[in-house]
């Protein structure tokens, strides 16, 4: 899958048709958020998008990867949240067709200390479809550090 911004897109639209034609998707962004998908429509007017045929299950290779969810649900968290809440690995949901990335809450010497949220992202397109609310992953966070505040708070041996 292809992705170009809509600055450059207006200058390779040919080159971009004649690779969808082709088979190639491409997704076509604004500010690194996907707008616009072109893909070929077969014959019978199926588009083609990762699915599979007839059945609107995923394929096993979905259009979005584990590392590009777990990116896109990496960079939603930064933007919102401390950094000790990152993006966990994620587990494909294949009859929703979604990734389901947890929320993690990690220190370097510690590790992973608990969950405080979900992050879904689809598995069609780069995008986040629904969160844990943010202050909910606050609350989860705290009540994770209070759990284990003696060994954060304890020094590195």
């Amino acid at each position: 899958m292809q992705q170009i911004d809509i600055s450059e897109a207006k200058f390779q639209l040919p080159a971009l048709l004649e690779a969808a034609i082709n088979g190639a998707e491409i997704i076509i962004t604004q500010n690194s958020r996907p707008l616009v998908r072109l893909s070929r429509v077969d014959a019978n007017n199926q588009i083609h998008s990762g699915l599979a045929p007839g059945n609107g299950t995923t394929t096993t290779n979905p259009a979005v990867s584990e590392a590009r969810a777990q990116a896109a649900a990496s960079l939603f968290l930064s933007d919102r949240l401390p950094d000790r809440i990152s993006a966990g690995a994620p587990h494909l949901d294949e009859p929703a067709q979604v990734w389901r990335v947890p929320a993690i809450l990690a220190y370097p010497h510690l590790g992973v200390l608990g969950q405080v949220g979900e992050i879904v992202v689809s598995a069609i397109e780069e995008i986040i479809l629904s969160h844990t609310p943010v202050e909910e992953m606050r609350k989860a966070a705290w009540e994770i550090i209070e759990k284990h505040r003696d060994v954060i708070e304890a020094p590195l041996s």
